[in-house]
C-alpha cells in the first residue's frame, strides 16, 4: 500500500508545481480583478475620522476662549460671565487672561490680604439725626493705600484737590477724618493723615525687581463690605514717558516722568485704582493718561517716607532747570542737539512760563545755560535707560552733584548744591 505523499513535501511540490501555478495566474488574472478593503478597516477609517473632528472642535473652542479672553474687556458685561469670574462673599476677581499659576486659594489669600490694605475716601458729612450723614457708596471719591499702621494714607491728587474735608473709611467700617494732607511735588499723590491706629500695611516693592510682561493686579473696593473688584494686567514698560505733542518733549527736573506702561485692554473703571503683585506688594496708583493706563509707582516716593514721618512733610530737592530727553527725540536740528543722541538738552520753547534755567535756582548760580547738554549726573550717566528727573530726585536738599556738560566744542563739569523745593 502506497503511502499518501505530504501536501508539503518536496515529492508533492515537484507534482503539483506546473499545475499550481498556472491555477494561481488564472485566478489573479480572471477572479481578483480589484480587491475591496475588508470592513474593519471601514471601521478605523470612521473612528479616524471622528478623532479629527473631536480634535478640530477642541481645537476651535480654544481659539474662541482665548479670542474673548484678550478681548473681553470690550464686550459689554463680559466681566458679569461666569467664565471669566472667581468669587466668594467678599471679593470677585476678573481676569483678562488664563493663568495656571492662579488658583482659587492663591487669588483668596491675596485679595483677602489686598482689601486689609486699602481704604475708602470721600468728603466728609457732618453727623446728625437724619439719613443725610449717611455715606453712599456711589459718592466715593476714590481709594488710598494705607502707608503705615498709624494712619498715613497715600492716593492721588485729583481725588483730593477739590474738597475741604475728606474722611477714610475701613474695611472694618470704620471713618476717619483725615486731619492733614501733604502734597508730594514732584509726584501726583498726596498724604492723608489721620487717626487711625492698627491699620494693616503692605510692603512697596521697587521698580527695578518688577519684569516686563509680568503679570499683576489691578484692585479696588466696593461697598462698605469692602467687596474687591480687580482686573488682571500686563506691564508692557517700566519706563514709560507720556508724549502726545512737541509740548510734552520738555520735563522740569522736579518731576517724576517715568510710569509703568499697561496693556490697553483696561476697563476704564479701574481708574484709580491700586496696583499690587500676586506676591502681595504694593506697587503704585493706576490712571488712565489719554487711551494709556499707568501706573504711578509708590517706590518714588520710598525716599521721602523716613521725612514724611518725622517732620510731617515731604522735602524734595530743587535744582531749577527745563529740559529735553534727547533719546527720546527723532529729527532734531543738530543746532540744538549738537550731534549728540543721549543726555538732556537744557532747553524750553516758553521761555516765559517755563524758562530752561530758572533765574535764582541753583542750577542759574552755578552757571548752568540754555542749550548746554548734560551728559551725566556724578557717576549716573544719561545713557538712555536712566531719566534726569528720578536722578536728581533721589538726593536730598543740600546735596552736591556733579554735571557733565557739553557746552559747544567744550566738556565741563560743573558743581550744584541742591535747595529744597518750596
Amino acid at each position: 500500500m502506497k503511502a499518501r505523499v505530504s501536501p508539503t513535501s518536496p515529492k508533492s511540490k515537484k507534482n503539483s508545481n506546473t499545475n499550481n501555478e498556472k491555477q494561481l495566474d488564472d485566478y489573479y488574472k480572471n477572479t481578483l480583478k480589484s480587491i475591496d478593503k475588508p470592513d474593519k478597516l471601514r471601521s478605523k477609517s470612521s473612528i479616524g475620522f471622528l478623532v479629527v473632528v473631536i480634535i478640530i472642535g477642541f481645537m476651535a473652542g480654544i481659539l474662541g476662549q482665548i479670542t474673548l479672553l484678550s478681548y473681553g474687556s470690550d464686550i459689554p458685561y463680559l466681566e458679569k460671565l461666569d467664565i471669566f469670574s472667581w468669587t466668594n462673599p467678599q471679593s470677585l476677581f476678573v481676569s483678562n487672561r488664563s493663568n495656571n499659576e492662579l488658583t482659587s486659594d492663591k487669588l483668596q489669600k491675596v485679595v483677602t490680604e489686598v482689601n486689609s490694605s486699602m481704604v475708602q475716601i470721600f468728603e466728609y458729612k457732618e453727623q446728625n439725626n437724619t439719613l443725610e450723614s449717611l455715606y453712599v457708596p456711589e459718592e466715593i471719591l476714590g481709594f488710598g493705600f494705607v502707608l503705615t499702621n498709624d494712619g498715613y494714607i497715600i492716593t492721588t491728587s485729583d481725588i483730593t484737590t477739590d474738597y475741604e474735608k475728606l474722611v477714610i473709611i475701613t474695611n472694618q467700617k470704620e471713618v476717619y477724618l483725615v486731619n492733614n494732607t501733604i502734597i508730594d511735588s514732584a509726584t501726583d499723590f498726596i498724604f492723608l493723615k489721620t487717626d487711625a491706629i492698627g491699620l494693616q500695611t503692605l510692603d512697596i516693592v521697587d521698580n527695578d525687581s518688577l519684569t516686563l510682561m509680568s503679570d499683576i493686579l489691578l484692585t479696588k473696593t466696593y461697598g462698605f463690605d469692602h467687596s474687591i473688584q480687580s482686573q488682571q494686567a500686563m506691564i508692557i514698560d517700566k519706563n514709560f514717558s507720556s508724549i502726545s505733542n512737541v509740548n510734552d518733549f520738555v520735563k522740569s527736573s522736579e518731576k517724576f516722568y517715568s510710569n509703568i506702561l499697561l496693556n490697553d485692554i483696561i476697563s476704564d473703571s479701574f481708574n484709580n485704582s491700586i496696583a499690587f503683585t500676586f506676591e502681595k506688594d504694593a506697587i503704585g496708583m493706576v490712571k488712565k493718561e489719554g487711551d494709556n493706563f499707568v501706573i504711578l509707582p509708590f517706590s518714588y516716593i520710598k525716599n521721602s517716607i523716613l521725612n514724611l514721618l518725622e517732620n510731617n512733610e515731604i522735602n524734595r530737592p530743587y535744582l531749577g532747570i527745563n529740559y529735553v530727553n534727547l533719546s527720546l527725540t527723532v529729527n532734531l536740528s543738530t543746532d540744538l542737539s549738537n550731534g549728540a543722541k543721549k543726555g538732556i538738552l537744557v532747553y524750553s520753547n516758553n521761555e516765559v512760563d517755563y524758562p530752561s534755567v530758572v533765574e535764582g535756582s541753583p542750577a542759574h548760580k552755578s552757571g548752568v545755560k540754555t542749550n548746554d547738554i548734560i551728559t551725566a549726573i556724578d557717576d549716573h550717566v544719561l545713557n538712555g535707560n536712566t531719566f534726569f528727573g528720578n536722578i536728581i530726585l533721589s538726593y536730598e536738599p543740600q546735596d552736591i552733584v556733579t554735571l557733565s556738560i557739553v557746552r559747544g566744542e567744550e566738556e565741563i563739569k560743573i558743581k550744584v548744591t541742591l535747595e529744597e523745593i518750596l
